[in-house]
């Protein structure tokens, strides 16, 4: 069943980071919040899903955490960029939406957007929130395809509070490996990591970019954790291609 969403930028603004203390709080990188509950949590490297789905309503929402980055040192810039990777490559959704401009009591500046899009022939509602300051930014974007979710939603983000003093996770600015022979260890797995190409550690995974590649593509190598697998080579293929499709919020066509 489809919902056709009748809200413009709505709850995203109310950014104001309780100071207050919560129970149950969850921290992933530089972000500590309170997820709502009984909703799928997803973590991935660089990034977490928090998802709820009502099959008998027939509606959905995915909230998504991204790591931070280093910023650029213009939100507006940053806004872009993020905008651009998160929601116009993946989603076919409009370059340059209307966005609302929000300091927060912490000194941190947020820009939100939004654009209707249709997935699998249903309307959907994407949002992204980009925060910059203190030389990082942080993303998160929401889809959903029924506003009944924007009170849970809202109950999240006013218990986000961000960490000012903590190093950016990714580096935007980082500069081609250069391999030189050496090795880098990921498990139990040794590699070399291609020359020209940027390289991500993170605490379930290793992800490899190409540096000059054009901003309207997209193409990684993931090292991804090791499967426990009892079965043949061909069950481990299909259990990991399974991860790595959920990871990317692919559709299988395997």
């Amino acid at each position: 069943m489809n919902k056709q969403i009748k809200y413009g930028i709505p709850f995203f603004l109310c950014l104001l980071f309780s100071a207050q203390a919560f129970s149950q709080t969850e921290t992933f990188d530089i972000v500590t919040y309170t997820p709502p509950k009984d909703w799928k949590k997803d973590s991935k490297p660089g990034v977490v899903n928090y998802t709820n789905v009502n099959e008998a309503a027939g509606t959905f929402c995915v909230l998504t955490i991204y790591a931070s980055a280093a910023s650029t040192g213009d939100a507006q810039k940053d806004f872009n960029k993020e905008w651009n990777e998160l929601v116009v490559t993946p989603y076919k959704a409009q370059a340059n939406p209307q966005t609302e401009t929000q300091t927060t009591a912490d000194g941190w500046k947020a820009l939100t957007g939004a654009a209707p899009i249709k997935s699998d022939g249903a309307d959907v509602y994407i949002l992204l929130t980009v925060l910059s300051g203190f030389e990082k930014t942080v993303s998160l974007r929401c889809s959903m395809n029924d506003q009944s979710y924007t009170a849970q939603i809202d109950a999240l983000f006013e218990t986000m509070e961000l960490d000012k003093t903590k190093t950016a996770i990714v580096n935007n600015n980082i500069k081609p490996v250069q391999t030189n022979g050496a090795t880098g260890k990921f498990g139990l797995m040794n590699y070399a990591p291609p020359a020209g190409w940027s390289e991500e550690k993170f605490s379930d995974g290793v992800v490899f970019k190409p540096l000059n590649l054009p901003a309207d593509e997209h193409v990684a190598i993931q090292i991804m954790q090791p499967l426990n697998s009892s079965g043949t080579m061909e069950q481990a293929l299909a259990q990991s291609f399974e991860e790595a499709t959920a990871m990317y919020n692919g559709a299988s066509m395997y």
